[in-house]
């Protein structure tokens, strides 16, 4: 896939099938620019999203994961009957809500700075296509395993919302559904470019959201690629934890200019697996093969932690154990 630069999102983890990008754009783009400062007795935790400084004093600056159980009795903008979370009634001063909420609530100041949550989601109803449902569980299953292996948060909902609905929470950040996610950020970048330019960031270097015509075809080739650089480097082909990150870094040096690494994303564009009315200029059974083929090998990265494998692309029932240092 052809690059230019490393994205932020781009690292050696399992791909992701299907359009899930771009919701993560719409958190940044929504989320408001400000500056923050969280200070303790032993230190400072600062990061910046661009316009006035905080300073929140943070206990003892551990960094034991989030208090679940912490709720004090101070009131905050949740005790607030008449707040809602609908867009004809748009929050007032959301910073200095949050920044009050996280005052009260320490344990989620830490790492703040890069929390990330992938927005998801599905009809509310079931698929007329019979095999539809089964699909999308397993597109579902993708970004699950793509989200506990990085870290982040996911949300995934089947509600269906009207245009007023608005998803918010003061630990992370904000977004606003779009009937059509990408029209929306184009729309207010073309209207409204001043206000929502600076906090909107349009990857153009990554081939994000590849075209499954291309890429179905090349799997195995980038497989067998992949297989041959681990065949000479036998630290690449350690095996180690999946929450283990710092492997990816070290693929970096053998692909970089490569046009071969693994897609991002496949964007299966006129497939419609859950209605199974497809664009005529596909087959069912070419779709129904690639999404097989693309979630299998996205699957395999996440086996491979295990010692396992699918014995083909185009076998999702079956998995065979691989011997130990493979593949030297």
């Amino acid at each position: 896939m052809p690059i230019r630069r490393t994205s932020s999102l781009s690292s050696n983890g399992i791909p992701i099938a299907g359009g899930t990008i771009v919701a993560l754009s719409l958190l940044w783009a929504f989320w408001p620019i400000n500056t923050f400062s969280f200070t303790s007795p032993t230190r400072t935790v600062s990061f910046s999203t661009g316009v006035n400084n905080f300073n929140i004093f943070s206990g003892d600056g551990a960094d034991h994961g989030f208090n679940l159980t912490h709720d004090p009795p101070e009131p905050t903008f949740y005790d607030d009957p008449d707040l809602t979370y609908t867009i004809d009634k748009p929050i007032k001063n959301w910073d200095e809500k949050r920044r009050e909420w996280l005052w009260l609530h320490p344990s989620f100041i830490q790492g703040l700075q890069k929390r990330v949550m992938l927005v998801t989601g599905s009809q509310f109803n079931p698929c007329p296509n019979p095999i539809g449902d089964h699909l999308l569980l397993r597109f579902f299953k993708n970004k699950v395993d793509y989200c506990r292996i990085h870290g982040y948060d996911i949300f995934y909902n089947n509600v269906l919302s009207t245009p007023r609905c608005l998803l918010t929470g003061p630990k992370s950040h904000k977004t606003v559904p779009e009937s059509d996610d990408q029209t929306g950020l184009v729309y207010l970048l073309l209207k409204e470019k001043e206000k929502w330019g600076d906090k909107i960031y349009v990857e153009d270097g990554y081939y994000l959201e590849g075209y499954w015509k291309e890429i179905v075809g090349k799997l195995e080739n980038i497989t067998e690629r992949y297989n041959g650089v681990e065949k000479g480097e036998r630290r690449l082909r350690r095996r180690h934890a999946e929450k283990v990150r710092g492997y990816s870094a070290l693929w970096e040096e053998y692909l970089e200019g490569e046009g071969w690494r693994r897609p991002f994303m496949t964007h299966f564009t006129g497939c419609q697996p859950c209605s199974g009315t497809h664009n005529k200029l596909y087959s069912r059974q070419s779709c129904l093969d690639a999404m097989e083929k693309v979630l299998n090998f996205a699957d395999n990265q996440v086996l491979r932690s295990y010692g396992f494998m699918h014995s083909s692309l185009g076998d999702s029932g079956s998995v065979l154990p691989l011997p130990f240092d493979y593949p030297a």
